[in-house]
């Protein structure tokens, strides 16, 4: 577990941070293969990301101006597991 803060680039911070979620992602990768002699290499040809709107998400919160404070689980399905609900 870790704690993720994104804060937005301006020079009058909020008095308090939001409390938000991971903002969901779809990573859009294109991969090249180029071949020589006996050798394979992988390259990334065309990134972009889309980030899928959410209201309170780490995101949303940065678009507005805030500072998003946001808990991380390496493992939430151990988390929902002990504390018996969802996350």
């Amino acid at each position: 577990t870790f704690v993720n803060v994104n804060m937005p680039n301006i020079e009058a911070l909020p008095d308090e941070p939001a409390i938000t979620f991971p903002a969901r992602r779809n990573y859009i990768d294109d991969v090249k293969i180029d071949s020589v002699d006996d050798w394979k290499r992988l390259m990334f040809n065309d990134m972009r990301l889309e980030t899928l709107y959410e209201a309170g998400s780490d995101d949303d919160a940065v678009q507005r101006n805030e500072i998003s404070v946001t808990h991380v689980y390496i493992y939430p399905v151990s988390i929902n597991a002990v504390s018996g609900s969802a996350l």
